[in-house]
């Protein structure tokens, strides 16, 4: 038994994937997606074309995996355990992420401002300088 394609959505939208061979895993996965959102189910296992699609829903996070046997389901649901448990792990890594971008992203703003204020003032001393110049200049030798 082999896992082909992996995946962790939120609701409907998927947050990341994995396929290691081709297919057209994400319309199926999506209808599973959709499916677990119906049925509010907390694990399914749904057969779909010629792959089986395993599912682990946890606090609206669903981690998706699709395999190519149907008789093996204690396989795929260790490996989404796995997954949710790595993913849990990282939750603090992620929020330190999230706040540093954050930071970044407002620091780049606070940037972006200052630099729009002093190009309001260099355009408005150019104005006032050009408003000087006299219009008609003559220089005689």
């Amino acid at each position: 038994m082999t896992i082909t394609y992996s995946c962790v959505a939120n609701g409907r939208a998927v947050l990341a994937e994995l396929a290691l061979t081709g297919g057209s895993y994400k319309e199926s996965a999506a209808a599973v997606l959709r499916q677990v959102l119906l049925t509010a189910e907390p694990k399914s296992v749904t057969p779909m074309g010629s792959f089986v699609y395993h599912t682990l829903s946890v606090d609206g996070i669903t981690y998706l995996c699709a395999t190519d046997k149907v008789s093996d389901t204690l396989t795929p649901s260790a490996f989404l355990k796995n997954v949710k448990c790595n993913n849990n792990e990282d939750d603090s890594s992620i929020l330190t992420l999230n706040t540093q971008e954050h930071d970044v992203k407002s620091k780049s703003g606070d940037k972006v401002l200052q630099t729009e204020e002093r190009l309001n003032i260099n355009t408005n001393q150019t104005d006032e300088t050009e408003a000087m110049v006299p219009i008609n200049c003559y220089v005689y030798f």
